[in-house]
């Protein structure tokens, strides 16, 4: 998931310190409410260390009643390579789902990497994705929210 909208830089609220919007707060909430609904749940979770994903980490662990712990992630900071994380996703993701929380264009570079394809387009604000298998399977736009199948036929 790509965190949701941030307040804009400024002086006294440098770029890591960018904290979450009233509305990318809300659309935050709104997508959660719709992973509840829909049952989605995961069992461990890596976030940037940037004030905003782990504010979207933790709106999204609220709604889904994850207790577990957010974890900070190096690897999925603005500009990480994605090798670096998705060597700990992939060792996880045989035991359990892992929901992963970063900025662009670091989460679609991520999400390339481990459907072993040269691109993957970008994510909006607050959209999350579901990769199964090293497939895409669907899509959630805040704007829309509803699922959108990305199954490759």
């Amino acid at each position: 998931m790509r965190h949701g909208a941030a307040v804009e830089a400024r002086e006294g609220i440098p770029d890591p310190y960018r904290y979450l919007s009233a509305d990318g707060r809300q659309s935050c909430r709104e997508v959660g409410r719709l992973l509840r609904e829909a049952e989605v749940g995961f069992g461990a979770a890596l976030s940037s260390p940037l004030t905003r994903a782990i504010q979207t980490a933790e709106l999204i662990a609220d709604a889904i009643d994850y207790l577990g712990v957010i974890e900070s992630h190096a690897g999925l900071l603005p500009g990480a390579q994605p090798q670096v994380v998705a060597a700990d996703i992939l060792r996880r993701a045989d035991a359990e789902a892992v929901a992963v929380f970063g900025h662009e264009p670091t989460i679609s570079a991520l999400a390339a990497y481990l459907i072993g394809q040269p691109g993957f387009a970008p994510f909006r604000t607050a959209q999350v994705c579901l990769l199964e298998d090293r497939k895409p399977v669907w899509k959630i736009r805040p704007d829309a929210l509803q699922f959108q199948d990305l199954h490759i036929p």
